[in-house]
């Protein structure tokens, strides 16, 4: 039996044509990072936080659409950093500070100028590259 391919539609409601794309890729980026982190470690290759994620970029760039992640960097550390205080779902200190420092890496990579430090973070290697 053979499945029928399933097209997955997301819609922003509330920023619809509001702001800079590289905005909602962000916060996406992020949101799904976050869910790839609170899987077991074996689990996470392959994960639908991964697949859905680097599914969107690469639709996004397909639709002419340009990745740069001098901007989405940010904005997925950013809300990785938020998401310590907003869902409290890290279980105890050291995992809290292992996921405040994987989004300050993030940003000293950018500040570093080296991008392909990124590749570092296997999550963003996945969907970024």
């Amino acid at each position: 039996m053979t499945r029928e391919p399933v097209t997955l539609t997301v819609l922003d409601w509330e920023f619809v044509t509001y702001g800079a794309p590289f905005f909602d890729l962000g916060h996406f980026a992020g949101e799904a990072w976050v869910k790839d982190r609170m899987l077991d470690p074996s689990a996470r290759e392959g994960s639908a936080s991964r697949l859905i994620t680097s599914s969107l970029f690469n639709k996004y760039r397909g639709m002419g659409g340009t990745i740069e992640l001098e901007r989405v960097v940010p904005l997925i550390a950013a809300h990785i950093a938020s998401s310590l205080v907003t869902e409290k779902w890290a279980t105890n200190d050291e995992e809290v500070k292992d996921i405040a420092s994987a989004a300050l890496q993030m940003v000293k990579t950018l500040e570093d100028g080296d991008m392909t430090r990124l590749k570092d973070d296997s999550f963003l290697n996945h969907v970024l590259y």
